[in-house]
């Protein structure tokens, strides 16, 4: 689903998990092809990194948007604003549209 531009459900989820443990011969008690509401919960808490919404589909502007050229153009532009205003790493945010966001995530070390 990612690689089209859509995210995962909770239901595709369990299903992955089944499948994964399974192709691996990992134990589990997993049934009807899938793991189960208790694992999805202690899955997600273990992970709080992972968000799990109701998938929206991109829209084909912004897939068309994220490519190689683009993505090169994108941090060429930044690492020259980081050269000419010689920013540090404390200076550096890393937001994303929850609002959450990281520090001294830079790519470029």
């Amino acid at each position: 689903m990612d690689s089209i531009f859509y995210g995962v459900e909770r239901q595709e989820l369990a299903t992955l998990a089944f499948d994964f443990a399974t192709v691996n011969k990992i134990p589990h008690p997993f049934t009807n092809g899938k793991a189960g509401e208790q694992w999805l919960q202690n899955f997600i808490r273990r992970n709080p990194t992972i968000s799990l919404r109701k998938p929206e589909p991109t829209s084909v502007a912004r897939a068309r948007g994220f490519n190689k050229p683009q993505v090169t153009r994108f941090f060429n532009n930044s690492a020259e604003i980081m050269e000419k205003y010689k920013f540090q790493k404390s200076q550096m945010w890393n937001v994303d549209e929850t609002g959450k966001f990281l520090l001294n995530q830079w790519p470029h070390e």
